[in-house]
């Protein structure tokens, strides 16, 4: 009988130290899986900012390189119709007819870098 009350209060210290062990691990595992997140989403967003970076880097050159060739166009074409005025009056014409076609297809291109950076956030 002895033995057996012996066994019982054993047993009640063994579940005590596993219950404890687990809520140790529990709390561990919660602690691991935030830093985990934490890991995560600063990567997605230090990846979304450094596109964002490069993509308005691109596009802050391309926008000089376009004032160079509308520049380098406009002059062209002042010296074939003997008037610079002219030259550059088709060059903006020319400008004026891209932002039509770029207002008009100005949904397609909001869609596009809302997927870019959608698909960026969740690379």
């Amino acid at each position: 009988m002895r033995q057996k009350t012996e066994d019982i209060q054993f047993a009640e210290v063994k579940n005590t130290e596993a219950s404890d062990n687990l809520a140790d691990n529990v709390v561990d595992f919660l602690e691991t899986y935030y830093k985990l997140t934490l890991v995560n989403i600063t990567d997605k967003a230090s990846g979304v900012a450094s596109s964002v970076v490069a993509f308005m880097a691109m596009f802050i050159i391309g926008i000089f390189v376009l004032l160079f060739i509308a520049l380098g166009l406009g002059t062209w074409l002042g010296e074939l119709l003997n008037s610079p005025m002219a030259g550059y009056f088709l060059v903006a014409g020319l400008f004026l007819l891209f932002m039509f076609i770029i207002w008009l297809c100005r949904k397609k291109l909001t869609i596009g870098f809302r997927n870019f950076i959608i698909r960026k956030v969740y690379e």
